[in-house]
């Protein structure tokens, strides 16, 4: 979309990616027992240029990555994997409240999951970045999607810099 025309829908072309694939531009070090976050962010203003027939491109190499390691230091992570070999399911919504001295009505930290079909399962894996645990605060993580119950964990604590796995995750059809 362009801003002189929000409303009209403008296809980018991505000329050498076609052969060689998009370029990400940035250093990246994965380090083992830590949370390793990634962020893939481009510049529309510099990422996509106008070519002289009226189309317009978006240049390869205008994406970036970001280490998130450095703005989450005082986070740590809950993830798992969403599966089902009944059904097939297209998006869940994985969602995370805080229990104890704090009861969330509202999430914490939620956003949306979409599954592919591998290994003989509709899965797809999740990771929710949230602070640490305290003594009297711990987390539970919901799961909903269409079709199928709602999943609730175990109240379960978050270190700070690690993960906590809650592993395969099946959703149970709803009759």
């Amino acid at each position: 979309m362009l801003t002189s025309d929000p409303t009209n829908k403008i296809p980018l072309t991505t000329p050498s990616a076609q052969q060689t694939g998009l370029k990400i531009l940035g250093p990246l070090e994965i380090k083992p027992d830590t949370i390793n976050a990634l962020m893939i962010d481009f510049d529309p203003n510099t990422a996509i240029v106008a070519r002289g027939n009226g189309a317009y491109n978006f240049k390869p190499t205008g994406i970036r990555l970001v280490r998130m390691s450095d703005m989450l230091t005082q986070f740590g992570s809950i993830s798992g994997t969403v599966s089902s070999t009944f059904k097939d399911w297209s998006s869940a919504t994985v969602s995370v409240k805080r229990r104890g001295d704090i009861n969330d009505a509202d999430p914490i930290a939620a956003g949306k999951i979409f599954s592919n079909y591998t290994s003989g399962a509709w899965q797809s894996p999740f990771a929710i970045f949230v602070p640490p645990s305290t003594p009297t605060v711990s987390y539970k993580t919901f799961i909903s999607a269409n079709g199928f119950h709602l999943y609730s964990s175990s109240a379960v604590s978050v270190v700070q810099s690690q993960t906590t796995d809650l592993g395969a995750i099946p959703l149970v059809k709803a009759l």
